[in-house]
């Protein structure tokens, strides 16, 4: 039985604001929405400042191989997860009202079992093949599983838009995680600071959650075969669009790792997660409240309405941000985090492109599977991987150094995706 509890919002919004974006929708429903979207936008304010402020400490006390022997592992695993992961949270957020009966909700949670169960054995295989068993890949393992399970759960709440409770839990989580993983890199503990700081953060958002009384336990069924079959049409673009999604954003990294070493992957590495800022402000608003409206927006022309004005708002504020960054980024990085940092400013440079166009994809992205139109989505998205053939071109001609390569392949590919699907969701 469902043990799924939570806090009912509400906000007062302004008739301007709300004859802009509602979008006709009902009004209780954007009211919970918008309020949601505030929570979590200060929640993420919160947790981006502390995690840009220990990060500058953590670049101080590691070094770069240190960062991206840490991306490396992580890619491996976190392509593993993305294969055999059904995104069986995002079905049970875009599973309408009548279709998330009891056996519906019995049956999404039996399948994040069995699906995270699949996992941790093909994973542990692939490490065991790699010779890659140790208690740091055993750790971070670990810590993805539960991540996935942090989301299964959290996906329940969702649908309640308890977002203030979870934007609570998150953000202690969050501090807990960078505080004990600075500490650990100031004894000395170097890539298992990082561990440590992965897995603390993800412990405590579940414990969080079970806190608030928000977890959920419901009963294990026996799937039908129709059951299967339809979960499976539903769940086969998402999860094809995972995939695509992670071989692009992990390939990367493997690429770097691979070609360049270690120490290549940690500068890449450092330079995406500044470069991520502007997003990872917006990421929790688009990929959850954003979402859950786009989902819950019945027509068609009202979910249009509404994407065109949320990428007219943002649109300017990122471009802004991209600009005066890439001029003062020479300057800025041997201050703030030392001169052996100093390779990160030019491909932060080359990440000029991805600064501007990776919010905007995610937007089109959660519009795209809103009105269930991932055929376009998942085409877009296999022509972003053939810009991961230029950093190898790059090899040959010898013209850019390999981490700014990876970096304006990067952008011209999220340029190339947010043109697509501006020219795929016009009508």
């Amino acid at each position: 039985m469902s043990k799924c509890f939570g806090i009912t919002l509400g906000l007062n919004v302004n008739d301007t604001l709300d004859r802009l974006l509602t979008a006709n929708t009902k009004i209780p429903l954007w009211q919970s929405l918008i309020s949601g979207g505030l929570y979590l936008t200060g929640a993420n304010i919160i947790q981006t400042a502390i995690g840009f402020g220990s990060n500058l400490l953590l670049l101080r006390l590691l070094t770069p191989e240190d960062f991206g022997g840490f991306a490396i592992l992580l890619a491996k695993i976190g392509l593993i997860f993305s294969i055999f992961s059904f995104r069986t949270s995002t079905l049970i957020i875009s599973a309408t009202d009548a279709e998330f009966s009891e056996r519906r909700k019995d049956l999404y949670y039996t399948v994040a079992l069995i699906e995270l169960s699949l996992i941790f054995i093909v994973s542990f295989f692939v490490l065991w093949l790699g010779n890659e068993i140790t208690y740091i890949s055993i750790l971070l393992l670990m810590m993805l599983g539960l991540r996935h399970w942090t989301e299964t759960n959290r996906a329940f709440f969702e649908r309640s838009m308890h977002y203030k409770s979870l934007s609570v839990v998150e953000t202690i989580a969050k501090i807990s995680g960078y505080t004990l993983c600075v500490g650990a890199a100031y004894l000395g503990w170097g890539i298992m600071a990082l561990v440590l700081r992965e897995l603390i953060t993800t412990v405590l958002g579940l414990l969080g959650q079970i806190w608030i009384k928000g977890i959920t336990v419901r009963t294990i069924v026996c799937p039908q075969l129709r059951e299967l079959k339809q979960m499976s049409r539903e769940a086969s673009g998402i999860w094809l669009d995972n995939i695509l999604q992670s071989i692009f954003t992990q390939g990367t990294i493997l690429v770097a790792g691979y070609i360049g070493g270690a120490r290549v992957a940690g500068y890449f590495f450092q330079a995406q997660l500044f470069a991520q800022i502007p997003h990872l402000l917006l990421s929790s608003v688009i990929n959850r409240v954003v979402f859950n409206w786009f989902s819950r927006i019945e027509e068609t022309k009202d979910r249009r309405f509404a994407k065109n004005h949320i990428l007219k708002l943002i649109s300017l504020p990122i471009l802004t941000f991209a600009i005066i960054s890439s001029l003062l980024v020479d300057d800025l990085v041997p201050w703030l985090i030392g001169h052996e940092w100093t390779p990160v400013a030019p491909i932060y440079i080359g990440l000029f492109g991805f600064i501007i166009f990776l919010t905007p994809f995610e937007i089109l992205r959660t519009y795209c599977i809103a009105n269930n139109n991932l055929l376009r989505l998942n085409i877009v998205r296999s022509s972003m991987l053939l810009f991961l053939l230029l950093p190898i071109a790059n090899l040959y001609i010898d013209y850019l150094d390999l981490g700014v390569a990876l970096a304006v392949a990067q952008s011209l590919a999220y340029a190339l995706a947010v043109t697509l699907l501006l020219i795929f969701t016009r009508r």
